[in-house]
This record gives C-alpha cells, sequence and structure tokens, in this order.
C-alpha cells in the first residue's frame, strides 16, 4: 500500500525512464513483499 501513495508522487514522465534492470535477488524480495502485502503469504514465511 505504501508503494501505491509514493508512486503518486513520482511524475509520470519520470516513471518511463528505466534507471536500471533489478537483480534476481531484488526481484524474488519484491514479490515476496507484494505476495505479503497482497495477503497471499505470511509475513516472515520465506525466513524460516
Amino acid at each position: 500500500m505504501a508503494l501505491a501513495f509514493q508512486m503518486r508522487a513520482i511524475p509520470k514522465s519520470s516513471l518511463a525512464q528505466r534507471i536500471r534492470t533489478l537483480s534476481e535477488e531484488e526481484l524474488a524480495e519484491l514479490e515476496l513483499a507484494t505476495d505479503e502485502a497482497l495477503g497471499r503469504v505470511e509475513p516472515g514465511a520465506a525466513e524460516e
């Protein structure tokens, strides 16, 4: 949810520009955080 509010502060023109490609580890972390935020998995489930 916080990400949605943060994105509102970014100009749309900036969203069209890619800064860099995320690493595999960063993509996995982002996917887990998204799943936790949406309630698909329990927070901290991957840490076990």
